[in-house]
């Protein structure tokens, strides 16, 4: 589960307060939090409290209690966003286990882990392609063959086995965006050895018309987005 509610925060809070006095010293404006193997903190007061922001801040500052704090928190399941371990608990332990045998079981929990908030909200991030599950463009290079071998407008011939081959992709003239072009590229040629011998793509004159103003006689240069899987063909 992860945590924003600042009851749950004020929880934390407390329990470190406790932790923080009963570790405390003798001495009567400071206390001393001490976090195993020798590592510990002096954190100075000059009242008869400690504000709990400063508290945590000063705990937070320091990079040893920073790291235990949120190994403490991460057992349990409470994580910072940008830690690698918030995937493998949302994809473990977000949801009820699924199971692959009984079907009527298995659209039951599955439904009820879609139906979530948290899973609700994921799921539509990803439908729209928004961060983190937007789209990435790649540089690549676009040739444009004799006729006689130019595939159908709204085609791509590209390398067998290549990370093009069987995709629906988007292309994009890097200087202006307002130029571009969708096709469905498909292995059409062998690609082995020979950096720059071979374009990642080529297109039909018609449609490399579109996405570029000049000459078509070299290698042009665009960004390459892979939008999905293309549809069969014919559709």
């Amino acid at each position: 589960m992860i945590i924003k509610d600042t009851i749950y925060v004020g929880v934390i809070v407390l329990l470190v307060v406790f932790f923080v006095f009963f570790a405390a010293d003798e001495t009567p404006d400071k206390v001393v939090v001490a976090f195993g193997q020798g590592k510990k903190i002096d954190i100075s007061y000059s009242q008869q409290e400690i504000g709990y922001e400063e508290m945590l801040s000063e705990i937070y500052s320091n990079e040893f209690a920073k790291s235990g704090l949120m190994d403490w928190l991460a057992e349990r399941d409470i994580f910072s966003f940008d830690d690698p371990s918030l995937a493998f608990a949302l994809n473990t332990k977000l949801c009820e286990e699924i199971p692959s045998e009984n079907l009527s079981e298995r659209i039951e929990k599955s439904k009820k882990c879609a139906d979530l908030k948290i899973s609700k909200e994921l799921r539509r991030l990803a439908d729209k392609k928004q961060v983190p599950f937007h789209y990435i463009g790649k540089s690549i290079q676009i040739g444009v063959p004799r006729k006689g071998h130019q595939p159908s407008s709204g085609e791509a011939n590209t390398c067998k086995k290549g990370e093009f081959d069987d995709t629906r992709v988007e292309l994009v003239h890097p200087s202006h965006s307002e130029r571009y072009i969708i096709v469905n590229a498909y292995g059409g040629y062998e690609c082995g050895g020979g950096f720059g011998k071979f374009p990642h793509i080529q297109l039909s004159a018609e449609d490399a018309t579109k996405l570029f103003p000049g000459p078509l006689d070299k290698y042009q240069e665009a960004i390459a987005v892979i939008l999905s899987n293309p549809p069969p063909s014919g559709t």
